[in-house]
């Protein structure tokens, strides 16, 4: 079997960083994905949109993902190929957000929500950590079927792996004000800070632990399961919209549609619908020799 794959990479806004990453593997099909986040404070009490320390993060994480991955190519170990990173990720970054207040609290986060994804052996394997998105076209009821779940206040399993934790009455969710729940933490005078939108993902050290954790969960999908030609999505949250728009617009796209034709589809849903965040989106399908 052959993949084929294309990646479209936007950042919101020309003049300022992408704060999203990609890399892959020149031996396998192995793809990271990363969609970095992070709140600086300048001198003038301001936040600093777009950071470039996130774009470095995220970069970073990205390339260590795929070095790990090329040790070892083992799609079973992809738990302890996150812990690697992890291990990794803090050593390189941790100290660039060591500033704190009076309260010794952190000025600044950094952090990215990751996928990862490979194929082989006809079966296609993710390990994901927050709010990256896998998609499949050619379903006959609305065009497109969303295989995996955000991890996020709202995932009963990860309300779960809460209640299991010892909080100590210093994490909690509140609504934002498009009622989805962030994870928030109780500075030393009381006052609750702005939060997290995900509950698993690297970086964010510190105030969000235990509740945030880079462990991914692991899934697999055997090609069998999907229509020949099927094509795949993995986007950041930023692309979701772009990606169902593609595929209801497009219907049942034939293994015999370049790829080419579908990236320009895919350009075209882009500049038509416009971005509200950066969008990362890798688009692939697995066809015979």
């Amino acid at each position: 079997m052959v993949v084929e794959y294309a990646v479209l990479s936007s950042p919101l806004y020309r003049h300022l960083v992408n704060e999203d990453a990609f890399a892959e593997s020149s031996r396998h099909f192995f793809i990271a994905m990363v969609d970095g986040y992070g709140v600086a404070v300048g001198s003038d009490g301001k936040r600093v949109p777009k950071d470039v320390r996130v774009r470095a993060f995220s970069e970073a994480l990205a390339l260590m993902l795929v070095e790990e991955f090329g040790k070892n190519p083992d799609t079973s170990k992809f738990p302890e190929l996150f812990d690697c990173a992890a291990e990794r990720i803090d050593a390189r970054f941790k100290h660039l957000i060591g500033e704190v207040d009076e309260d010794g609290c952190e000025l600044q986060t950094l952090g990215a929500v990751v996928s990862c994804i490979a194929v082989a052996d006809g079966v296609i394997h993710l390990a994901q950590a927050g709010d990256c998105r896998l998609y499949a076209s050619n379903d006959p009821g609305r065009g497109y079927r969303l295989l995996t779940t955000d991890h996020n206040g709202r995932d009963p399993r990860e309300l779960a792996r809460f209640a299991a934790l010892d909080l100590g009455h210093r994490l909690r969710f509140s609504l934002d004000r498009l009622r989805q729940p962030r994870l928030c933490w109780r500075k030393l005078d009381g006052y609750w800070t702005g939060g997290l939108a995900v509950t698993r993902g690297f970086g964010s050290w510190q105030n969000y632990q235990p509740m945030m954790t880079h462990v991914p969960e692991v899934l697999q999908f055997s090609l069998s399961e999907f229509e020949p030609g099927t094509i795949f999505a993995l986007c950041t949250d930023g692309g979701s919209k772009i990606v169902q728009s593609l595929f209801i617009d497009m219907g049942s796209v034939g293994a015999d549609v370049p790829m080419s034709c579908v990236m320009c589809a895919l350009q075209a849903q882009l500049e038509k619908r416009g971005q509200n965040d950066d969008v990362t989106i890798l688009l692939f399908r697995v066809v015979p020799e």
